[in-house]
């Protein structure tokens, strides 16, 4: 189910560069959303969050394990250059590459995690008093997910925490459009 979201998920997060601009709130709302408001009770949206903390969190974790990570790459691109290197010494250089790198991750996503969180506890309340359903928040990335009463959409909008309201839209995954983000360090 959430790969249908793939798509629309991607393009809002690509409104993150966006998100710094001074906006009106009848301007935070998408064009989509507001179509579906006008004929539906409630519009199931992607609510995209102004504070996005994890490049700087992967940055952080980046700094935190740069001598560790710097001295695995050297001594697996050092092995790697001599023939002589047995295969399992090899293998474990690469293992040590890649541990660094997944406590990296882990560590930046657990950052990110913890900064978006009392910002999503925020708007996920607002959400219930205005009457949304089915309010979900992201890991990694700072928004959430909602089926707001159409009346609502404008109240959230003036929330100053919120970006962007996005219509979710179901729509077949495209790797070249879903998977990729260069703001968001999905290469």
């Amino acid at each position: 189910m959430q790969a249908r979201y793939l798509k629309t998920a991607a393009a809002l997060c690509a409104a993150v560069s966006f998100a710094a601009l001074p906006v009106r709130a009848q301007d935070k709302i998408s064009a989509a959303a507001r179509r579906v408001a006008q004929s539906a009770q409630s519009v199931p949206v992607f609510i995209l969050l102004k504070s996005q903390p994890h490049e700087q969190a992967v940055r952080n974790a980046e700094n935190r394990h740069q001598f560790r990570l710097v001295t695995a790459h050297e001594r697996l691109s050092r092995l790697a250059g001599d023939p002589r290197t047995p295969a399992q010494t090899l293998e474990q250089a690469r293992s040590e590459v890649e541990s660094v790198q997944a406590q990296i991750r882990s560590e930046a996503l657990a950052e990110a995690n913890a900064i978006a969180a009392p910002e999503q506890n925020l708007v996920s309340a607002s959400l219930r008093a205005l009457g949304a359903s089915n309010i979900s928040a992201y890991k990694g990335l700072n928004f959430l997910r909602a089926d707001v009463p159409s009346a609502a959409l404008d109240a959230l909008a003036a929330d100053p925490l919120v970006a962007e309201i996005t219509l979710i839209e179901s729509k077949a995954p495209a790797l070249n459009t879903s998977a990729r983000h260069p703001r968001l360090g999905i290469l």
